[in-house]
């Protein structure tokens, strides 16, 4: 499949990187949420808390990877190329959730922060859950943007969430939530400027 000339040779390499990325966003979809900060230097940051007061805290570098012989693909048809790319990317989205997965569930250990299961059955226990949140970020509406919420594979709880959600009077209070949330970032930057 991959041609002699190199820059042909280089445009095949260019679309199988694509390929395997496309696959492991789709698989992995956490990826697209996480916020990234590129670190240059150090291995330390400073976190401002929500309820106010900073923590140090260290990076952990967290890696997962894949292998594949380029020879590996002499002699593939453009349906191999492209299945070989697809199936080798979601198998890095998997070891990619894994990896995450790892490493919250460590962070959360040694920091005595670790939750067990949270059981949601009402909408007042979903309330409960927003109420527990942080939010990084929120829209000119004051819905938070690229939170993720993450259940059990077969759970009814996005199926109820969705019923919630279309209540307009469930909605309203979900939004009084959102923005009370809004708000208390809001003050928490304006208090942060002021000290710098």
């Amino acid at each position: 499949m991959l041609p002699v000339y190199a820059k042909s040779r280089r445009a095949m390499l260019d679309l199988f990187a694509k390929l395997v990325g496309e696959a492991v966003i789709r698989k992995n979809p956490l990826l697209l949420k996480i916020r990234i900060r590129h670190q240059k230097e150090g291995h330390r940051a400073v976190l401002d808390r929500a309820a106010g007061g900073k923590s140090e805290i260290g990076y952990k570098r967290l890696q997962a990877e894949i292998s594949y012989k380029q020879e590996d693909m002499r002699g593939m048809n453009l349906k191999e190329f492209v299945e070989q790319a697809t199936l080798l990317g979601k198998q890095m989205g998997e070891k990619q959730a894994e990896v995450i997965r790892t490493g919250i569930d460590d962070a959360c250990q040694s920091n005595g922060k670790a939750t067990k299961q949270i059981s949601v059955s009402t909408f007042e226990d979903y309330l409960a859950v927003l109420k527990s949140l942080e939010f990084s970020s929120f829209n000119e509406n004051s819905m938070p943007k690229g939170h993720a919420l993450f259940v059990a594979p077969g759970s009814p709880l996005p199926g109820k969430i969705r019923e919630w959600e279309s209540d307009p009077e469930k909605m309203l209070q979900i939004k009084a939530i959102f923005k009370a949330k809004h708000n208390e970032q809001l003050q928490r930057e304006a208090n942060r400027g002021l000290a710098d």
